[in-house]
């Protein structure tokens, strides 16, 4: 577990911590030796109370927004009340007060400005309201979302998403309230969510270019056996451990709308329960390169909370 504590630690110490955690199922991933050559000079306060400061200090020496990303994604699976606050398109500006008002009831950890076209939007929304109703479905091509995107989105303008420590729901709606304000008072600027779970899912959609590049250029696949086959494999991974699967070969094509399978093929860790034996779903090796990749961020991309080899 990671030392959240102020106390000091050494180079060496942050370094072990967080490749500990970070890369504790493949320590000799070639990745983990990169992260290790990146991060030996620059994560002695990385969880201080200045932490979105030590952030900023990190790209400003250079360490790249992969790493960033990852060091985030990772900060949010060892840290149980950060959320995802997302600002649509459509509500730009204001940045200083928006970061005033996190800071008055919480703690800003990470920001990251992502460029969605509606495409994207309409993607990261079906992620966040996925149970509600009012979005439609998959047989109508999600006609309800489809009309509430066009509200959201603003051609040439980022989504702009914080990472941030907010302790309870009632805080989070307050939140949530002040910054609507700024905007008019409307539902459609801003989005936090309200599941722990959903945050390091949101995490792992935002702070992957990868992932950016699906949610952007998949197209709407309508297929219901596909489906199905990908709820069945998706409830497993969420009992064992997304990071320890991925899905490849026709499954990346197929979700992304460039292709056609029947068979959801997938590799992962050895020592981790396989699927039973169910039709459409397939346990394969996988190459010596899916295999070496399989924890490299700069491989794969997340979409629903599974993991897709590219």
């Amino acid at each position: 577990m990671l030392n959240n504590s102020c106390a000091p630690q050494t180079l060496e110490q942050m370094t072990s911590d967080f490749l500990d955690v970070m890369y504790e199922e493949n320590p000799f991933s070639l990745y983990a030796r990169k992260m290790q050559v990146s991060l030996e000079n620059c994560l002695s306060k990385i969880y201080s109370t200045q932490t979105l400061a030590c952030f900023q200090q990190l790209e400003e020496q250079g360490l790249p927004r992969t790493y960033l990303d990852s060091i985030a994604i990772e900060y949010a699976r060892n840290t149980p009340n950060t959320r995802i606050l997302t600002m649509y398109p459509n509500a730009q500006g204001h940045d200083d007060a928006i970061k005033k008002i996190i800071s008055r009831y919480g703690k800003l950890v990470y920001t990251k400005p992502v460029m969605l076209n509606r495409r994207g939007v309409f993607n990261i929304m079906r992620a966040f309201y996925r149970h509600h109703m009012w979005i439609g479905r998959r047989e109508n091509r999600y006609l309800g979302l489809m009309k509430d995107t066009k509200r959201r989105h603003k051609k040439n303008s980022p989504t702009r998403v914080y990472l941030v420590e907010i302790d309870n729901d009632d805080i989070s709606r307050q939140v949530k309230e002040e910054i609507r304000q700024i905007f008019g008072g409307g539902k459609s600027s801003v989005h936090i969510n309200d599941l722990y779970a959903e945050t390091v899912e949101f995490a792992r959609m935002f702070f992957n270019e990868n992932s950016i590049h699906f949610l952007n250029h998949c197209e709407l696949n309508n297929d219901k056996y596909l489906h199905e086959c990908f709820e069945h494999y998706r409830k497993h991974i969420l009992a064992h451990g997304v990071d320890h699967f991925s899905l490849v070969n026709g499954a990346v094509k197929a979700f992304y709308g460039r292709g056609k399978t029947k068979t959801l093929q997938y590799i992962c860790r050895d020592n981790v329960p396989k699927l039973n034996a169910v039709e459409g779903i397939e346990y394969v090796s996988g190459t010596e390169e899916q295999q070496a990749n399989l924890y490299n961020p700069e491989a794969y991309f997340f979409y629903d909370d599974v993991k897709f080899l590219i």
